[in-house]
């Protein structure tokens, strides 16, 4: 889920089994209704990003082999695609998986896996990590940095960047398997507007795993209060600039930052929040199918499994302890 212009809009899609187009459409919460603005060629939809007062819909998957959408945005009320071949460097050669966006430095940036026209078995190597830049709001494209990858049969030859976060005024990657079930390097990498250098590892139990093998990879990175925020191994952790710690045992499905406090939605169903990354005020329990979380205006919502937005006002702080669920139904999708 991502707020947006006072809507909500909602990700969704299964890139394994290829579904697809995603119809792209803002929920209303005055009005209880939707707005179906766009179709993204994608397979699924696992991340927005607001950057510049813009909305930015990044397709995990594109759909087809060249021709899908990398990701869509919307500005100024209108909706535009970037696909796969308006970033090609020569003709099968592009972006497969995108995982990430950002700007830095007044560039737009999306990272991802690259293929580079071969076939995945081929000993000449398929998948690599690669940050592509375009400093033309993305009219035209380059890479910003583009990893080697290792050949097949190698476990872990194709890869990917699963992230791009700006903290301190530099720009951080870490390279995992092509669909970031892993991380694959146990640092980052670190640029500064001229030089990439490496950096402190971004997700704290190290290189996790291959392609094949249960891993933890580091996603869903943000900036809270001096703080760069992720969701890594199912747990939230904050990195300050020199290392990455803990915030809270709990797993948690997703968390969404609002104002000066971040909001989590736990394993166990438990919609929290925090000022400071330490205590938490478990303040409602969410649907048992509830996976993403978002704030709006008084309310946080929470989009379920059963193509569901249910939402539930944020009381005042109290020291009450827990409260019973007061989410109810606002849409289910037929």
């Amino acid at each position: 889920l991502q707020a947006f212009d006072g809507e909500i809009y909602s990700g969704y899609g299964d890139w394994n089994a290829n579904t697809g187009p995603i119809v792209l459409c803002g929920f209303d919460p005055s009005s209880n209704t939707f707005d179906c603005e766009f179709t993204q060629q994608a397979e699924s939809i696992a991340r927005f990003r607001v950057l510049n007062n813009k909305l930015y819909s990044i397709s995990i998957d594109p759909v087809g082999t060249s021709v899908g959408d990398v990701y869509a945005v919307k500005s100024g009320g209108s909706w535009s695609a970037i696909r796969q071949d308006d970033m090609q460097t020569a003709p099968g050669q592009g972006p497969v998986h995108p995982h990430d966006m950002n700007v830095y430095n007044g560039s737009l940036w999306v990272f991802s896996d690259w293929w580079t026209g071969t076939y995945l078995q081929d000993p000449a190597g398929a998948q690599h990590a690669r940050a592509s830049r375009s400093d033309n709001n993305g009219l035209t494209w380059y890479s910003g940095l583009s990893l080697p990858n290792d050949p097949w049969p190698v476990a872990d030859y194709a890869k990917a960047f699963c992230f791009g976060e700006v903290f301190n005024n530099k720009l951080y990657v870490q390279e995992g398997t092509y669909g970031c079930g892993s991380m694959t390097e146990s640092f980052s990498r670190v640029y500064d507007g001229t030089n990439w250098t490496t950096g402190p590892n971004l997700a704290p139990s190290g290189r996790a795993g291959a392609i094949g093998i249960t891993g933890a990879a580091t996603r869903k990175t943000s900036i809270f209060s001096d703080l760069m925020t992720m969701i890594h191994d199912k747990k939230l952790y904050a990195f300050d600039g020199t290392s990455t710690t803990l915030t809270n045992d709990a797993l948690i499905y997703d968390y969404t930052i609002s104002g000066a406090e971040v909001y989590v939605l736990r394993y166990s169903g438990q919609v929290c929040r925090t000022q400071n990354l330490l205590s938490y005020n478990c303040f409602n329990t969410a649907p048992t199918t509830a996976r993403s979380i978002e704030v709006l205006d008084g309310f946080v919502f929470v989009g379920t499994t059963l193509a569901q937005i249910h939402k539930a006002p944020i009381p005042e702080r109290i020291n009450t302890g827990f409260l019973p669920s007061i989410f109810y139904l606002l849409l289910e999708e037929g």
